[in-house]
């Protein structure tokens, strides 16, 4: 687990965009694996990679469909959930998986919406996974569920996180600081 933190404004969306090439560099470069990530095919590249932000977009459809645009099985979405705790949580929803998201979510909590967007990216079955700021609106209990989450992931992803929360930092294994456009290794105590 890599952290990137750093103040408002200091530029750590914009690495996080830059990460996903969503916009190009004018100075300096981003490698992965020895590479240039422009050298990659950028479809074959994104494919690679997935994201949660602390505002996720869940789409005006059940859960279950949610989840079959990035995975169609219903099995691996279920094996995904309750490895996450999330399976519990949607089969005490009105519908199970085939409940109805209500547009922009509403009818979910911040962390239900949190659990469910970090469930479709795990489906995905990447091996890049990028979460900016995914905790900042969540209570401590969802938060610290996030949290062990990544812990008991983290053998199998490459997680690049953005984060103020020291909760988040403490359980990363290397941490960086954006300041003033210099990004620095922060030695953990």
């Amino acid at each position: 687990i890599t952290v990137l933190t750093g103040t408002n404004g200091a530029g750590k969306t914009t690495i996080l965009n830059l990460m996903v090439r969503e916009i190009e560099s004018s100075k300096g470069s981003i490698f992965l694996s020895g590479k240039r990530i422009e050298t990659y095919d950028l479809e074959s590249y994104l494919s690679e990679i997935s994201i949660v932000t602390q505002d996720p977009f869940l789409f005006n459809m059940s859960i279950q469909e949610n989840f079959s645009m990035v995975n169609k099985s219903h099995q691996a979405q279920i094996e995904i959930c309750k490895k996450i705790g999330l399976h519990d949580m949607i089969m005490k929803l009105p519908n199970g998986y085939h409940t109805t998201l209500k547009e922009f979510a509403t009818n979910l909590s911040g962390g239900q919406r949190q659990l469910l967007a970090l469930g479709r990216a795990l489906m995905k079955k990447s091996k890049i996974l990028l979460l900016d700021e995914f905790t900042s609106s969540l209570d401590k209990e969802t938060t610290e569920k996030m949290i062990s989450i990544l812990q008991e992931i983290k053998e199998e992803y490459l997680i690049f996180v953005i984060a103020h929360d020291e909760r988040v930092i403490e359980i990363a294994d290397t941490v960086f600081q954006l300041k003033k456009g210099h990004i620095r290794k922060v030695e953990k105590k």
